[in-house]
């Protein structure tokens, strides 16, 4: 998942947080986002179903996410590790 370094834009259905499962290869692909900082992490399946909007679950992936910078028209690609925060 990818959301904004602005805690401000932590909000049920902001515009600057997307979500999306791998591929078969593992890849994902995250668009249709505005352009300045993010965080992005990789969450277990069942965590994203209830929580991912969750400003208190955001703020407990923040220390394993990487941060990126997403420009308009943009394309970024980055390692993640899966992140082990309860539910």
């Amino acid at each position: 998942m990818v959301f904004s370094t602005d805690r401000g834009n932590w909000f049920y259905r902001s515009r600057h947080m997307k979500a999306d499962r791998p591929d078969d290869a593992g890849g994902y692909t995250v668009d249709a986002l505005p352009p300045g900082e993010y965080f992005a992490g990789a969450i277990d399946a069942a965590v994203t179903a209830d929580n991912w909007q969750n400003p208190e679950f955001l703020n407990a992936l923040v220390p394993s996410a990487r941060r990126v910078r997403m420009e308009a028209g943009g394309r970024v690609s980055i390692d993640l590790r899966l992140a082990r925060i309860s539910p």
